[in-house]
């Protein structure tokens, strides 16, 4: 999923063409690089926030990403801030994505989100202090970048009201004190409503901002639930890169609306514990459901949640497969209760060998990301990964080669099954290093086109970039 653990800079790849499989209850669904002459948006940059691309009332795609090599940004040479947020967009009929823009101030910026409602475009991102761990011979050479869960990581927010061709002023999201630590964001909107949520890592307050006036300007964040879930542990499993991206609790939490009412799913404790509360339209009046309560591993759970003016779907996965609940109505409504997308290990694209391993890429799976099809149709974009040294799904760079391959699941009747399994983007490679990966994401629906966006690296990170597709059939 798109709220990636992981630092490092890098060189573009190529993209690799995928075959995808038609399902049993609709017709052939296909993915193909959008735009089609590469389908990649910015060598060198990352996307590590949900969501992170939506439509315009022009028929724009928006995107948000995070660099430490594109434009002023110190890795590719020159002398800005180390990590950048930056936005770029296509035109309706384009056939490239614009020049990225920076839209964060001068200081580290990482973990944007974005999210879109007619003509808006809304953007939030974090600052942080220091980004690389070590001493770089860039910007500053006599400078030790490094890294410190510690420091604090202050919440912006900033928007456009044209498609993304202005910008207004960022501000910081109120209700954060001087050190304050935030931890990635997840974003919703509805009419003149925009929610934005979190959690305070330092006590483990899952927080929801609401502004009503269409970002102009927020209300004090609402605690809406608690998580004891801690993420403290470089790596994860203790490998290369400085993955333990948080230094406190941390329960990932996603953010969905139907304009009635709004819904925060989470992680709730370090055993798995998933649980979603639906509140009033302002936050308040929350009433919690667990609806998961297994898979201890740190990379399951990652709740995802999308909606629309009658339902909110939320999905999450544990050791057992990938899960989805339906929400529908206001406050005074009601969940279809859990449905399973899929069940780990995966039979389905047997002959797709990891780049790692013979075996298939599906023994687990996390990031699994919703949209809503029409008025009953739910697509999923899921990671599957395999299982390398004990480890699924694992974020740590020395065993970055169990997680390939990203594939798609389609439901006609709002979750009740799942019919449709196609491949988006497959590994490359027989080795570890070079081996393409295809992970996490964000899916969005244009006009009833599904476009889907998500991390393309190789296994060591020596490269990676931001890449999109194009749904045929969904």
């Amino acid at each position: 999923m798109s709220r990636s653990r992981r630092l490092s800079w890098s060189v573009p790849m190529a993209i690799f063409a995928v075959v995808a499989i038609a399902g049993t209850a609709w017709a052939a669904v296909s993915f193909a690089d959008f735009p089609p002459s590469h389908g990649i948006i910015k060598p060198w940059t990352w996307d590590n926030g949900d969501p992170a691309i939506g439509g315009g009332s022009n028929g724009n795609l928006s995107a948000i990403l995070v660099s430490d090599t594109v434009g002023t940004a110190c890795f590719g040479g020159n002398t800005g801030p180390q990590l950048q947020v930056l936005y770029s967009k296509v035109a309706s009929g384009g056939t490239q994505w614009s020049p990225p823009k920076r839209i964060s101030g001068n200081y580290e910026a990482d973990r944007g989100t974005l999210v879109t409602n007619g003509s808006n475009v809304f953007a939030a991102w974090s600052s942080q202090q220091h980004y690389y761990t070590g001493t770089t011979t860039h910007c500053d050479p006599n400078a030790t970048y490094a890294f410190n869960v510690n420091e604090p990581r202050i919440n912006y927010f900033r928007r456009s009201t044209d498609n993304g061709a202005t910008w207004g002023a960022p501000f910081k999201l109120p209700g954060q004190g001087a050190t304050f630590r935030g931890d990635y964001m997840y974003m919703a909107s509805s009419g003149s409503n925009v929610y934005i949520a979190t959690t305070n890592v330092a006590n483990g307050d899952i927080l929801l901002w609401v502004s009503t006036n269409s970002g102009v300007s927020f209300a004090n964040p609402v605690k809406v639930g608690s998580t004891t879930n801690v993420d403290n542990t470089p790596g994860q499993t203790g490998g290369l890169c400085p993955c333990g991206y948080t230094g406190g609790k941390t329960g990932l939490p996603a953010v969905a609306t139907n304009g009635s009412a709004v819904g925060v799913a989470y992680t709730a404790t370090g055993s798995g514990a998933e649980k979603i509360a639906i509140c009033n339209s302002a936050g308040g009046a929350c009433n919690t459901t667990q609806v998961a309560g297994s898979g201890a591993n740190a990379n399951y759970g990652y709740s995802q949640a999308a909606g629309d003016s009658t339902r909110m779907v939320f999905t999450w996965t544990t050791p057992a497969g990938a899960f989805s609940d339906v929400w529908t109505g206001g406050t005074g409504g009601s969940f279809g209760g859990a449905k399973t997308i899929t069940t780990f290990p995966d039979a389905n694209f047997a002959g797709q060998a990891c780049a790692s391993s013979t075996t298939a890429c599906n023994q687990a799976g996390t990031g699994a990301i919703p949209v809503l099809i029409g008025s009953q149709g739910i697509g999923v974009s899921l990671t599957e990964c395999n299982t390398v040294s004990g480890v699924s799904c694992d974020e740590s760079q020395n065993l970055q080669k169990s997680r390939e391959i990203l594939v798609w699941y389609e439901s006609s009747n709002n979750g009740g099954s799942y019919g449709t399994h196609a491949l988006i983007k497959t590994a490359t490679g027989s080795n570890k290093n070079p081996s393409w990966m295809s992970e996490y994401g964000s899916v969005t629906n244009v006009g009833g086109t599904i476009y889907v966006l998500w991390n393309g690296h190789d296994d060591g990170y020596g490269s990676y970039d931001v890449e999109v597709k194009k749904c045929t059939g969904c």
